[in-house]
């Protein structure tokens, strides 16, 4: 459901990687224009994500994602009107979460999938955008979400910010997924108050994408007391399988699924694989 904002990235340099930057400055004109302000409220299904995570389980927690369109790839499915139908499928065939784009510049995401989405299922919601202020945390939470999504790397100069979104999240009974690309942000994440950490695979400035992120920065040990996801790249369940040596508790796929010719069956093939 496009937005009438959504615009396509025609060249992968032509931020100079710098893409994050460029895009949440262009985040703080949404919000001044009330692009977040929200008027209609949702009823609420209190579930949680972690829970899901850390549950002993034989297969590995797969949380499928709705994404129309990417800035890597430009539109990714054009049945942007199926939310309904294409949250059936994934329900049905093995998704243990979804995840929502909000986010509607280069994305072609929408806060009304996310009503959508909460209206129609009682699965765990993580809110999917580039989150920079308390008012998109506020959206989020009147339209059903369970989780929302902060960007490490986001924050980087203004670390003090990064933690009073935290605070303010939990305050609101919101969990949280904080995401990473690089050990040194990962080494900072995991002194942080949240609930989830995610490992991209992708550089959210370059847009490059690197299969062996996440085996890269957990290596062969590591202990800690939340549960990790890995996201972005993943295809096969043969991705699975060797990212899953790194010792995650799930994985979070949006592009491989929408793009499948058989959401069904690809989402099967995924959720199919043992830890």
């Amino acid at each position: 459901m496009q937005t009438g904002i959504w615009r396509k990235l025609n060249n992968l340099n032509q931020f100079d990687n710098k893409f994050l930057k460029v895009i949440a400055d262009e985040i703080k004109e949404l919000i001044n224009k009330g692009y977040y302000d929200i008027t209609e409220k949702v009823e609420r299904r209190d579930t949680s994500l972690k829970d899901v995570l850390v549950s002993k389980k034989e297969n590995y927690p797969i949380i499928t994602e709705i994404k129309f369109s990417s800035p890597s790839l430009g539109e990714i499915n054009s049945n942007s009107n199926s939310q309904k139908e294409i949250l059936t499928k994934m329900e049905e065939n093995g998704s243990s979460a979804i995840s929502v784009l909000t986010q509607p510049l280069y994305f072609d995401g929408s806060l009304e999938n996310l009503k959508i989405v909460r209206q129609n299922t009682k699965l765990p919601i993580l809110m999917k955008d580039i989150i920079i202020d308390e008012k998109q945390i506020e959206a989020g939470f009147d339209l059903g979400a369970n989780v929302i999504l902060l960007i490490e790397t986001l924050f980087r100069d203004n670390h003090s910010k990064l933690e009073q979104l935290i605070r303010y999240a939990k305050k609101m009974g919101l969990e949280i997924l904080l995401e990473v690309n690089t050990k040194q942000e990962f080494d900072k994440a995991v002194t942080r108050d949240v609930d989830i950490l995610g490992i991209n695979n992708r550089d959210l400035n370059t847009l490059q994408l690197d299969m062996q992120t996440t085996n890269k920065i957990l290596g062969k040990e590591f202990k800690i007391d939340k549960p990790i996801i890995s996201e972005s790249g993943i295809v096969t369940s043969e991705d699975i399988e060797m990212i899953g040596k790194s010792g995650v508790s799930g994985f979070l796929i949006g592009t491989t699924i929408m793009k499948a010719d058989n959401i069904e069956k690809k989402i099967k093939e995924l959720t199919s694989v043992k830890k």
